[in-house]
């Protein structure tokens, strides 16, 4: 079987000498998650509030060293990327005060061959702007973060502060992965508040999270 896949299975008796029985189902299921093998792209296109990707998670509490907490909760959503048009299209996370502390998580990717890197799209925009790039407050910060132990310890990888700047168009983030090769890993993207209630209003988006073979041009 195949990993978050959707199967219908049906049933039957083998009644000996009186033949088979009537056939019972369909019986829906779906497989669990397993490890990914790359390349992996998730375009969130599916996001809802109330259904995430499949095999992704979040969390609303903890930081880059006790990590993640509370999860199945958090304050990333669904909008469109750049705040260009409405719906669903990519994970946004509005940064305003000084409480939030809000994960995405990803699946498990299986790093065996390669080399392999992770890109994904990021923008930062003035609260509700589509032609506005923001900056991050004072003590605001978004992480990309890397965990080897199946999400018992993680490694800051990228770190985006008051000091990032960012084209009103977005940019494309890309983190070579050759350093963990062969080892089984998953990431998390965690944007924090801090303790300051800062007058900066932002939106911090994330689309097109890919971990693939490095390009060879």
């Amino acid at each position: 079987m195949t990993a978050v896949t959707d199967y219908e299975v049906y049933v039957r008796a083998n009644c000996g000498t009186d033949g088979y029985s009537e056939w019972t189902g369909p019986n829906e299921f779906t497989t669990l998650c397993d490890v990914f093998v790359p390349d992996y792209v998730q375009d969130f296109s599916t996001l809802t509030f109330s259904v995430i990707p499949n095999c992704w998670d979040e969390a609303d509490s903890g930081d880059g060293t006790t990590g993640p907490g509370n999860l199945g909760a958090g304050s990333w959503g669904p909008d469109e990327f750049l705040n260009v048009g409405t719906g669903d299209g990519a994970y946004k996370i509005n940064l305003w005060s000084n409480s939030k502390s809000d994960w995405i998580l990803s699946p498990q990717f299986d790093l065996t061959g390669g080399p392999f890197q992770l890109d994904f799209d990021f923008a930062i925009m003035d609260w509700n702007s589509s032609t506005t790039a923001g900056t991050l407050g004072s003590d605001d910060t978004v992480q990309l973060l890397i965990s080897t132990d199946s999400g018992a310890t993680w490694t800051n990888l990228l770190i985006f502060d008051n000091t990032t700047v960012v084209p009103v168009t977005g940019t494309q983030v890309v983190y070579d992965l050759t350093a963990y090769s062969g080892q089984i890993v998953q990431f998390g993207i965690l944007g924090s508040e801090g303790t300051v209630n800062d007058s900066e209003d932002i939106d911090v988006f994330v689309d097109n999270f890919r971990v693939r073979n490095i390009p060879s041009c």
